[in-house]
């Protein structure tokens, strides 16, 4: 996965000099090479995006994917009017190299804040997040999931003797006996497929119980 990601990034990286090249004058080169960076890009987006549902089961809050898409469009818009804005007061031009860097930064950055405040559930070999609270996978005892409010469902961890839940750890509505839970849309709590990702991923065998209030 990681891999593959490296390659994504390359690709970008690739797409975005050659695209600075072809904004001040056109040629094959540079035509070629960003449309390799973008084929790459594309092709080992999503092979990493298949990966990783191999890797880890993950929820999102709805509308997800659209909200990054919207935030991307945004730093490469940001980008755009700034560039503009120097060349119309006649800024002294930075590296080329400066730019693309900073562009990939701010991307790198909003992909990481989106993950981090957008993730509802997520299971892997690390542990169970939820929310902004990750729990090791030495810690959970158990996971529990209970009907909330119409269309959701809360997801909590029991732990284990001898661990506690972070600062940042949320205490639901309905499981109120539980250090750290969160809420996720009904149609994706699968408790069979939730089960299916702590046998696949957890450490040891952990039970997952569905709890009705």
């Amino acid at each position: 996965m990681r891999l593959v990601e490296v390659l994504a990034a390359v690709g970008a990286i690739t797409a975005l000099v050659a695209g600075g090249y072809l904004a001040e004058e056109f040629g094959t080169g540079p035509a070629l090479a960003m449309v390799s960076g973008l084929a790459l890009l594309v092709t080992a987006s999503l092979t990493a995006r298949r990966i990783r549902r191999k890797v880890r089961y993950r929820v999102d809050r709805p509308n997800s994917t659209a909200w990054l898409a919207g935030k991307i469009a945004a730093v490469f818009v940001g980008g755009a009017v700034v560039v503009y804005v120097a060349w119309a007061l006649e800024v002294p031009s930075l590296p080329r190299s400066l730019v693309v860097f900073a562009l990939i930064g701010s991307l790198l950055a909003v992909v990481n804040q989106h993950a981090a405040r957008w993730t509802l559930l997520q299971i892997d070999a690390t542990g169970v997040k939820l929310g902004r609270t990750h729990l090791p996978w030495p810690a959970v005892a158990r996971l529990d999931l209970a009907g909330a409010a119409p269309g959701l469902v809360e997801a909590g961890v029991r732990l284990a003797p001898g661990h506690v839940a972070g600062d940042d750890a949320v205490r639901g509505t309905v499981l109120t006996d539980l250090p750290a839970t969160t809420a996720i849309p009904a149609a994706a709590a699968d408790a069979d497929r939730i089960r299916q990702a702590v046998a696949e991923f957890g450490d040891r065998p952990v039970e997952v119980v569905v709890r009705t209030p």
